[in-house]
């Protein structure tokens, strides 16, 4: 977990004996900061991993060219800003460098040499250290509202302790990432899992994202759908900022809940549209729970018995029929019924003759033993074929 850059600026700040003041860069504030080093020569820099808040004293520099090149190095490891002790070393920050961070919207920070920087960096570690711990009993709590749910005491006490109220709305998505070679996936994972934090500090606590084995969970607090699916659609951007060409991203989003007792329920059904999505081979595409139509009555039935029965009966046959001989009649019906029921546009679509066409549906006929022109038989066809999809 990582803390957003204008917090710990205001927490240094609000602490006596601690002067800290931003000379540039304030579009950058929002930034996350992982951790604080010192760099004081140019070459440290190649050992940032980024999100880091660096410290300088400049006792290394002999002039303000040479500081320059240091802020640019910096600036191009990804730290989240850049704290400058002036005093003996560096008596003033000279304006090409206030310049060249406003234009980048990289935050600058003066600390006095009077300021004894050591206790600066403590408090910031602490800050940093505070906010892991949080998240890894928040990330905790739900997955415990997730899998033990019957277990109250296992995760309302510590989401309420952290200011997630019990009535409030709960949605979860899940990005699941499949691969053909799974060597260091969870490095992978974490990286991008850090990367989508990253990107959204603006949501503070109305988003909290979190890693489970080879997915990625987000929980969303008191979002609209509309807003849940924007988020995700951000979120997919991140996931794809990879090298890793074998790596598919299956991406749902469950259904919102008005209690954090119900959050079980959207992750189940958040799977469940993964699944899906893994069945279909959609990968890097967002589908959300509220968009699939009447199949989302049956991603949210606990008994899959009951659907697999009904399956049985009204389709199997056809099915069968299809391994059996070799044909395509199942999906054929699909893309008819797609088509409005329509002989003429099925043929233009599948770009087969009419009389090929009426002689495809007059076989499902004979099969399944049923009459496609009644409105009940299609309705009871549509709903197995719907459940074909998520069987």
């Amino acid at each position: 977990m990582a803390v957003s850059l204008i917090n710990l600026y205001n927490k240094i700040k609000s602490i006596d004996g601690q002067q800290i003041d931003l000379v540039a860069g304030e579009k950058g504030l929002n930034n996350v900061v992982r951790w604080v080093h010192i760099v004081e020569i140019n070459e440290l820099t190649s050992f940032l991993e980024g999100n880091e808040l660096i410290f300088t004293t400049g006792m290394t520099i002999k002039n303000n060219e040479d500081l320059l090149e240091l802020v640019k190095e910096i600036f191009e490891s990804k730290a989240s800003g850049l704290v400058i002790n002036t005093g003996p070393y560096i008596e003033r920050i000279p304006e090409e460098i206030i310049d060249f961070c406003n234009e980048r919207g990289f935050p600058l920070f003066r600390v006095p040499w009077q300021v004894y920087l050591g206790k600066t960096m403590k408090i910031c570690a602490e800050e940093i250290n505070k906010a892991d711990q949080r998240s890894m009993e928040i990330s905790a709590a739900i997955q415990n509202s997730f899998f033990n749910p019957d277990n109250h005491n296992l995760y309302i006490p510590i989401l309420e302790k952290y200011g997630f109220q019990q009535e409030w709305s709960y949605c979860v998505a899940l990005v699941e990432y499949v691969s053909d070679n799974d060597d260091n996936i969870n490095d992978f994972i974490e990286k991008i899992c850090k990367n989508i934090e990253n990107s959204l500090t603006f949501y503070s606590v109305h988003v909290k994202v979190f890693s489970m084995g080879n997915q990625i969970a987000v929980l969303f607090v008191n979002q609209s759908d509309s807003s849940s699916y924007e988020i995700m659609e951000h979120i997919k951007q991140r996931c794809a900022v990879c090298d890793r060409d074998d790596i598919k991203a299956y991406i749902g989003i469950g259904r919102n809940t008005n209690s954090v007792r119900c959050i079980y329920k959207s992750y189940r059904i958040a799977h469940k549209v993964v699944e899906l999505q893994k069945k279909k081979q959609k990968y890097n595409e967002v589908m959300s729970y509220r968009s699939m139509g009447f199949s989302k009555i049956f991603l949210a039935m606990e008994d899959t018995e009951i659907m697999h029965e009904y399956y049985s009966d009204v389709l199997e046959p056809l099915v069968r029929y299809d391994i059996l001989n070799n044909t395509d009649f199942t999906d054929f019906l699909n893309i008819y019924f797609e088509c409005g029921s329509s002989v003429k546009t099925t043929s233009e679509k599948l770009f087969l003759h009419r009389n090929t066409v009426n002689y495809k549906l007059s076989k499902i006929q004979d099969i399944l033993g049923c009459d496609l022109s009644d409105f009940n038989t299609k309705t009871e066809l549509l709903i197995a074929l719907k459940l074909k999809e998520i069987l």
